[in-house]
């Protein structure tokens, strides 16, 4: 079983010259639907191992910019100001050794901690977060918890003052009411507006106005048929190569500055892991290519 996030041997897994960093996050206390979020970070490293390592896309091998794989975080005891402060923490200070942090969950409440850690390094006004999901996110509290997986978004706007949603197709009456009064600083491309007219880059652009840019990506974004094993499947959704097409557009026209994937939730459909593994490697590659 591999540690190692594409099952990378020295040098290139070294920590002291690699400059990309993988978190891996088991993450997962309010699942409210399928639960075993907290393995999908490992069966992503599993799946990784089988991962090609010379990208066709960008004829580039991006693993060569160094991968380091810290050891899986421990939530099994503490709170959730505890376990999300100390993830922060241990981002922040990657970040301030310049390296570029890679988060794999877990249930999407663990992208509050890159997002706070990202916010606090780079300033609040510095930087958008670009969010890939088939659900808003934006509920004040879901079953009494400000820290749902279905709030993640709403405490995103706490830090940050520009998101763009993408794929959205399942929301609440709270969440659409909350968008319609911060239109200006929240743009949401609907999933039905996604599958009539394509995923444009340029008007993503328009909601992600500064240089820097987090992404967070919750695997249910993508069609039930390309990834079943996730917390919540909803029909609909983007496929593979037009939000990677439209993933490379945002790497080439802002600095993504970290990214995370969640709510794997892995199963006997060992399908999805791989998919997972190849995303995280192909954004790897859109940001160290030719480097």
């Amino acid at each position: 079983m591999s540690r190692n996030f594409l099952d990378l041997d020295s040098p290139y897994c070294d920590y002291d010259s690699c400059r990309a960093v993988v978190f891996p996050c088991p993450y997962e206390k309010t699942t409210s639907y399928l639960k075993g979020t907290v393995y999908g970070p490992q069966r992503i490293i599993e799946a990784s191992a089988q991962v090609e390592l010379f990208d066709i896309e960008t004829t580039s091998e991006a693993y060569k910019c160094g991968i380091h794989t810290l050891a899986p975080f421990d939530y099994s005891a503490g709170t959730v100001d505890t376990w999300l402060d100390s993830t922060e923490v241990a981002i922040c200070a990657q970040l301030k050794t310049g390296k570029f942090p890679i988060i794999l969950g877990g249930e999407h409440t663990i992208s509050i901690a890159p997002i706070r850690a990202c916010s606090k390094h780079f300033g609040p006004s510095q930087m958008s977060v670009l969010h890939l999901d088939a659900h808003s996110d934006m509920r004040e509290e879901y079953q009494g918890n400000r820290y749902s997986h279905a709030s993640i978004m709403k405490r995103a706007h706490a830090c940050v003052q520009h998101t763009y949603s993408v794929g959205i197709r399942a929301q609440s009456i709270e969440e659409n009411e909350y968008l319609t009064v911060n239109k200006h600083r929240f743009g949401v491309l609907y999933d039905q507006e996604r599958f009539a007219k394509g995923l444009s880059v340029e008007e993503a652009l328009r909601y992600l106005p500064t240089e820097k840019v987090y992404i967070t990506i919750d695997l249910d974004y993508f069609q039930p048929e390309e990834v079943p094993s996730v917390g919540t499947p909803v029909p609909g959704g983007g496929s593979w190569y037009e939000t990677i097409k439209f993933l490379r557009g945002i790497f080439q026209k802002r600095q993504v500055v970290g990214f995370d994937v969640v709510e794997l939730k892995p199963d006997h459909d060992k399908r999805s892991d791989f998919f997972a593994a190849q995303l995280v490697y192909k954004l790897i590659t859109y940001k160290f290519q030719g480097t």
